[in-house]
């Protein structure tokens, strides 16, 4: 009877590291961009071409199985790229990780890479990386080239941030 409580034990112990689990990313909030608003007195006066985000998304990374959400035993990278709904090129979106977050497994708890701001581009490229359950990872990003030369309309761009498991 020992044995056989054994060999369902071992079973059951593998069960949750089939092919179907996976490292999961979840995205909330918007980049907030406070004091945009140009106030120009004068003609010739001087003004930033860049505005940069005082808060912003923030990321979460899991897995979907509870033994590697415990135990952090998974790795992983954040890749960044954009889709164009309405946009001028000469607008130039960057991004970093501005923070750390919290870790949320028992052992393995790291990130790395993204605190210096990047271009983001049409094609995915590598923002951070790491490895176990990490939470709160603040996001912030940052407009470049704004001009009296760039037309004034609403300008919309969608931001993928995708999660591969390493």
């Amino acid at each position: 009877m020992k044995k056989y409580i054994y060999y369902i034990f071992i079973l059951i112990l593998f069960i949750p590291f089939g092919a179907k689990s996976q490292v999961q990313i979840s995205v909330t909030g918007d980049p907030v961009f406070l004091h945009t608003v140009f106030n120009l007195t004068e003609a010739g006066s001087d003004y930033s071409n860049t505005v940069t985000s005082t808060s912003g998304p923030y990321i979460d990374i899991s897995h979907s199985n509870g033994l590697s959400r415990l135990f952090g035993n998974f790795s992983w990278r954040v890749a960044i790229n954009k889709s164009d709904i309405i946009w001028n090129s000469s607008l130039q979106i960057q991004v970093r990780r501005s923070g750390d977050g919290s870790g949320g497994s028992w052992f393995y708890n790291s990130i790395s890479g993204g605190t210096n701001f990047q271009n983001v581009t049409d094609i995915p490229n590598n923002l951070f990386q790491g490895m176990g359950v990490r939470n709160d990872v603040p996001i912030q990003f940052r407009i470049n080239n704004i001009s009296v030369l760039v037309p004034a309309d609403d300008y919309e761009t969608t931001i993928y941030f995708t999660v591969y498991q390493q």
